[in-house]
């Protein structure tokens, strides 16, 4: 899932949609791949939102992570 997240400030983020357990949140999390939550419904498209220190204890969401690529690129350019 790719998506512009934020209303001021907005990054394009590239999501990983295989949900995490909050148990691992704080050993997946680091300074440059960020954990997002992953919101749903039945009349609405996914979006992602800001994790945030007075949103995580409440959060109901399911928990996904930046994308990381892991394979080798293809080409130099």
């Amino acid at each position: 899932m790719r998506q512009l997240v934020g209303r001021v400030a907005a990054l394009t983020i590239t999501a990983d949609l295989t949900p995490i357990d909050p148990a691992d949140e704080h050993r997946i999390r680091e300074p440059n791949r960020l954990t997002w939550c992953l919101v749903t419904g039945r009349w609405r498209p996914p979006e992602l939102r800001w994790r945030h220190r007075d949103h995580i204890p409440n959060c109901t969401h399911q928990i996904v992570t930046e994308h990381r690529c892991t394979a080798e690129p293809t080409t130099l350019f």
